[in-house]
C-alpha cells in the first residue's frame, strides 16, 4: 500500500524487529563479502597505487549496522531511469 502525505514532514522511521531481522537476512552474504574485500585490500601492496576509492559497504557487515542504515537513509526514495 501506499502513503500520500501532503504538507507533513516525515525525520524518522520506526522500524520493526521483523524487518530488521528480514533486512539483515538479506544483506548478510553481502555484508559478509564486504569484509572479505576490505581484509584483503588491507594486505595488499596493489590497493596502494590505485588513487579510485573503494565504495565503502561497511554498513552492511553488521546486524546493527544495517538497522541503523536503514532507519537513517530509509526515508530517500530510490528512483529507477522510469521514475520521476
Amino acid at each position: 500500500s501506499k502513503v500520500f502525505l501532503s504538507g507533513v514532514h516525515v525525520s524518522s522511521l520506526h522500524i520493526d524487529e521483523a524487518s530488521n531481522e528480514a533486512l539483515w537476512d538479506a544483506c548478510r552474504e553481502l555484508g559478509q563479502a564486504s569484509r572479505e574485500v576490505n581484509l584483503r585490500l588491507a594486505d595488499s601492496a596493489l590497493v596502494k597505487l590505485v588513487r579510485d576509492r573503494f565504495e565503502d559497504l561497511t554498513m552492511f557487515e553488521t546486524k546493527i549496522g544495517v538497522a541503523w542504515y536503514m532507519s537513517h537513509l530509509g526515508l530517500f526514495a530510490m528512483r529507477g531511469p522510469n521514475e520521476h
